[in-house]
């Protein structure tokens, strides 16, 4: 993890590395004292890979979904109406769990 950085509070580049851990660092800027802790990169790294695979099974469910509603109703199992009315709650669907997965990724910075 580097001993380098930029303070959140006062944006100066002098920062002083207090503990380093594999898990975390506890930063402190030596010009306001202002303290924080970051989370090791291979931490980021793995969050990451994980969010990414996520979003890769996020990704063929959601084709699978819509290759599913398409042969409803292409073989008359639904009219058109119904076809809409689910294409858009799936639409609605695919933006929460895209939110979810945003939240997902900023809460754990």
């Amino acid at each position: 993890m580097p001993n380098h950085g930029i303070c959140p509070k006062c944006y100066e580049n002098d920062i002083q590395v207090a503990i380093r851990n594999h898990v975390q660092s506890h930063l402190v800027c030596r010009r306001c004292n202002h303290s924080w802790i970051e989370r090791s990169d291979a931490l980021k790294h793995h969050r990451n890979q994980r969010l990414g695979k996520l979003e890769d099974i996020e990704e063929v469910l959601l084709k699978r979904r819509y290759e599913k509603l398409d042969q409803h109703f292409n073989e008359g199992k639904i009219d058109l109406q119904e076809y809409v009315d689910s294409l858009t709650e799936l639409e609605d669907q695919t933006k929460s769990v895209k939110s979810t997965l945003a939240t997902f990724l900023t809460k754990r910075l």
